[in-house]
């Protein structure tokens, strides 16, 4: 043979070899491509099946195969748990109400009493295997397939429940424990140091007591027990004699002093009342222990002054004709109407939070007629959006002639 034939008749039979070869590796590589795409969606005999029917497969390549199709089944499951957990296992979830939050301090929080009180009831075996059947059914890679693991999922699950509910029994108790113990060790150590207070501002302490023993992390100053006792024990004992101060003032001692120096007294400590937003006791105790008319104790105790706003409406008021008898008071005749032309834009300051009594005493000192703006107030409450005090204010009775002790003090002061 020609050198020139044996070259074609060396390429021609290294082509009948490699050829059938290059054919194999492509139906091979288009088989193992169909059974990756489908693989997600088949059961773990499913997927055998396919890859025994896959020509040119050794045994160890299928069970090679058989495995990286099962790891990545399992994959794309937990993915599917993670992205939607709740959808996943329905019957596994803590399921715990979200209230409106309080505003009263408590170490122990609501959601977890709620859960203390609910506690753990076990589930029958037919609820254990109900469950276990509807996980298994929604996820079977999840479980590989085995309905088995889906039931220990399910008997895990209600063990850490059980766990879980009494850890917060236990945490309910301990949290509770803690914070009666405030409560009590601060009422022993007020009564040590004869605090007398108004029940609501003692109260109002003892939730700061309690809040400051939260951590710092739930708002709280993280103080301990002790230091909780100490601080608010000292807050206590000041404001205790800063009550007293209201009892020095007295009652026939104001007639017995000059008037400068009584209010002096009482609007030093206004300023102190006012810092810890406790007026109306301050207010209702001017009127029990130093006998002032109700107006003119909230006018002294919340003044007009104290608001911008107001003072500027109330200075641009001008001033109505009152004519005195000795047998009546003449008043302007049209002075509802005018009352109630200014009632509106001096209403707005109570949301300031205005006095209503020291506005009507303001107005009644113009000439106005401060009954009327209190109607107005009254019908208006739920609008004008007034706090719990201001509507006591408005259910205060005021007799119409004022004290002594208010006669004494506004002709020597014209306050």
């Amino acid at each position: 043979m020609s050198p020139f034939g044996q070259i074609l008749s060396g390429f021609g039979q290294g082509l009948s070899e490699t050829l059938p070869k290059a054919l194999e590796q492509r139906r091979l590589a288009s088989h193992l491509k169909q059974f990756e795409q489908e693989s997600p969606n088949l059961s773990p005999m499913q997927q055998q099946t396919r890859l025994m029917a896959i020509p040119g497969l050794s045994p160890l390549d299928r069970q090679t195969y058989a495995d990286l199709a099962r790891k990545t089944a399992k994959a794309n499951a937990m993915k599917s748990v993670e992205s939607k957990p709740n959808a996943a296992f329905p019957q596994i979830q803590n399921k715990m109400t979200q209230g409106e939050p309080s505003q009263i301090p408590s170490l122990a929080s609501p959601e977890s009493f709620e859960l203390a009180q609910e506690g753990f009831i076990p589930p029958t075996q037919q609820q254990k295997l109900s469950e276990a059947s509807q996980i298994f059914e929604e996820n079977p890679a999840f479980f590989e397939n085995d309905p088995g693991k889906a039931y220990d999922f399910v008997e895990k699950g209600y063990s850490d429940q059980e766990k879980i509910a009494t850890a917060h029994q236990i945490r309910h108790a301990n949290l509770t424990n803690l914070e009666k113990g405030v409560v009590d060790r601060l009422k022993i150590h007020s009564d040590k140091l004869a605090v007398q207070i108004p029940a609501n501002e003692y109260s109002r302490i003892e939730d700061e007591a309690i809040q400051a023993v939260k951590p710092k992390k739930e708002g709280g100053k993280g103080l301990t027990e002790q230091q909780a006792i100490k601080e608010f024990g000292n807050k206590l004992d000041s404001v205790s004699r800063d009550y007293e101060s209201i009892n020095k003032i007295g009652n026939w001692a104001v007639i017995g002093r000059p008037t400068d120096e009584t209010l002096r007294s009482i609007q030093s400590l206004q300023k102190k009342f006012k810092e810890r937003n406790d007026l109306e006791n301050f207010a209702d105790s001017l009127i029990s222990k130093s006998k002032l008319s109700p107006p003119y104790a909230y006018s002294l105790a919340n003044p007009v002054s104290d608001y911008s706003s107001l003072s500027k409406t109330l200075s641009s008021m001008p001033n109505l004709k009152v004519v005195e008898t000795f047998t009546e008071t003449a008043k302007d005749p049209e002075i509802r109407g005018k009352t109630l032309r200014y009632s509106p834009e001096l209403a707005k300051s109570l949301q300031e939070g205005a006095s209503p009594l020291a506005i009507y005493r303001a107005l009644e000192k113009k000439g106005y007629d401060g009954n009327e703006f209190l109607r107005y107030v009254d019908a208006n409450r739920r609008n004008l959006n007034l706090k719990a005090n201001q509507q006591r204010e408005l259910d205060v009775p005021k007799s119409r002639s004022e004290t002594l002790n208010d006669i004494w003090i506004q002709f020597w002061s014209g306050t």
